[in-house]
C-alpha cells in the first residue's frame, strides 16, 4: 500500500453550522465520545432531512464533523455542494426546528435497537490514529438526546 498525497480543494459555499455543547453533559466521564458517535448519527440523519426541505437531492448537500472553529466544541456542518451555494443549507437553518424535528421523527420511528443504516447511518471510520483506523459507531439514543435537547432549547 502506497501513500496518495493529493492537492487540497477549496470551494466557497454556503454551510449551516450546528453545535451541541450546550446540551453535552461535559461533567461526565466519556461524554466526548458518545457526543462524536451521536454527532456522526445526526451527521447521516440531517444529509437524509435536509435534502426534504430543502427540496434537493441528498448529493447536493455535504456534511463534515469538525470542531467549531470559535470554542473548539464538536460541530456538524451542512453545506451546498456548489460554488456559491444554492440555497439548500440556508433553507435548513430558516427552517431549523423542522429540520431537527424531521430529524427526530426519523430516528425515533426506526424500529431498530441501537441504530442501522436507515436511521443514523452505518459505522464509517472516523480518523487515521495511532493505533490505526478508528471507527466509531453511530449512538441512536446519544442522536436522540441531543434532538430533545435541542428541541426544549
Amino acid at each position: 500500500m502506497e501513500s496518495l498525497s493529493l492537492p487540497t480543494q477549496q470551494m466557497q459555499t454556503i454551510a449551516l453550522w450546528l453545535t451541541f455543547a450546550g446540551h453535552a453533559d461535559e461533567d461526565q466521564a466519556g461524554r466526548a465520545g458518545s457526543m462524536v458517535r451521536g454527532l456522526q448519527a445526526l451527521q447521516s440523519v440531517f444529509s437524509s432531512a435536509l435534502p426534504m426541505l430543502a427540496m434537493c437531492d441528498r448529493a447536493d448537500i455535504g456534511s463534515l464533523i469538525q470542531a467549531d472553529p470559535e470554542r473548539g466544541w464538536p460541530a456538524l456542518f451542512l453545506f451546498d455542494r456548489y460554488p456559491g451555494g444554492m440555497g439548500f443549507a440556508e433553507r435548513g437553518f430558516a427552517n431549523i426546528r423542522d429540520l431537527f424535528s424531521l430529524a427526530q421523527k426519523i430516528v425515533a420511528g426506526c424500529s431498530c435497537q441501537s441504530g442501522c443504516p436507515s436511521c443514523v447511518g452505518a459505522a464509517e471510520p472516523a480518523f487515521a490514529g495511532t493505533a490505526g483506523l478508528v471507527q466509531f459507531l453511530p449512538d441512536k439514543s446519544e442522536a436522540l438526546r441531543l434532538l430533545k435537547g435541542a428541541l426544549r432549547s
